[in-house]
C-alpha cells in the first residue's frame, strides 16, 4: 500500500483515503525516524511549509524521487485524487537538476530562486579560491566546507558524493583534497549552467561565444549579464 507521510504540527484533523497508509508526523515524531520505511512512490505532505522545497530543505532525507506537497488542504481524499495530484508535481522542483521552473505558486518560485542564489554564492567563492585550478588561494566561508547547509546537503545526497576513504569525513576530504574540491565545484557549476539556459536567462549560442561553461573567465562575464549571478551589493 502506498504510504503518505503527513507533517502536521497543529494536529489538524485529517480526512483520510482508505487506499493509502497515512502516517502523521510532527516535531517530536520526526521524519528522520522513518528513513528505513521510505520507498519509491511514497508521498510527503506538509501542512506547515510554504513550498515543497522548504519541506525538503528541513527534511533532506526525503527521497528525491518521491512527491512532496506543501498545502493547507486536510482532506487527503481530495488532495490525493489522481486528477488533482498532477498539479503538485509542477511545484515540487528538483533543485539539483537545473531544469526549467514549472512551479506556479509564488512561494515555490521564491524558495527555488533563493536556494539557487545561495548556490551561486558558493560557486563564485569556490572559483575565486582557485578550486578549478586545484589551488587554494583564499579561504571560503566556514559554513560551506562540511556541506551541512541544507541546500548543499541536498546536492550532496542527490549526487551521492563520497569521500575517497570511509575513515575520512566530508569536511576533512574537502580540506585536504584539491580534486575533491574541484569535483564539488564542477557539480554546482553544471547545475547553475543548466538552470540559466533552461530558464531562458541566456542561450547556448551566447555562452559559446564567451567560451566553455567550465571556464572561470566565462563565469566572470556571465555575472555581468545574468541577474541571478550578480554580485551582492555591499551595504
Amino acid at each position: 500500500m502506498q504510504k503518505v507521510f503527513v507533517y502536521n504540527l497543529q494536529l489538524q484533523k485529517l480526512i483520510k483515503p482508505d487506499d493509502k497508509e497515512i502516517i502523521e508526523v510532527d516535531k517530536e515524531n520526526s521524519l528522520f525516524n522513518y528513513t528505513e520505511d521510505f520507498s519509491v512512490g511514497d508521498i510527503f505532505v506538509s501542512l506547515e511549509h510554504k513550498s515543497p522545497l522548504d519541506f525538503r530543505l528541513e527534511y533532506y532525507n526525503i527521497p528525491y524521487n518521491s512527491l512532496v506537497i506543501a498545502t493547507e488542504e486536510t482532506d487527503l481524499e481530495k488532495l490525493l485524487n489522481e486528477d488533482i495530484i498532477q498539479e503538485y508535481f509542477l511545484e515540487d522542483y528538483a533543485i539539483f537538476s537545473g531544469k526549467r521552473i514549472t512551479a506556479v505558486k509564488k512561494a515555490s518560485k521564491v524558495s527555488i530562486l533563493k536556494s539557487l542564489k545561495l548556490l551561486v554564492d558558493v560557486m563564485y567563492q569556490m572559483m575565486e579560491a582557485g578550486y578549478l585550478e586545484r589551488k587554494n588561494y583564499k579561504k571560503i566561508d566556514d559554513w560551506i566546507i562540511n556541506y551541512e547547509e541544507p541546500i548543499l546537503k541536498l546536492v550532496k545526497n542527490y549526487h551521492k558524493i563520497e569521500t575517497s576513504n570511509a575513515s575520512i569525513d566530508f569536511e576533512e576530504e574537502f580540506l585536504i583534497n584539491p580534486q575533491f574540491r574541484e569535483m564539488n565545484l564542477l557539480i554546482i557549476m553544471k547545475i547553475i549552467a543548466n538552470f540559466v539556459i533552461n530558464n531562458n536567462m541566456i542561450t547556448l549560442e551566447e555562452i559559446s561565444k564567451l567560451g566553455e561553461w567550465q571556464e572561470k573567465e566565462v563565469w566572470k562575464k556571465l555575472r555581468k549579464k545574468i541577474k541571478l549571478l550578480a554580485e551582492k551589493e555591499s551595504k
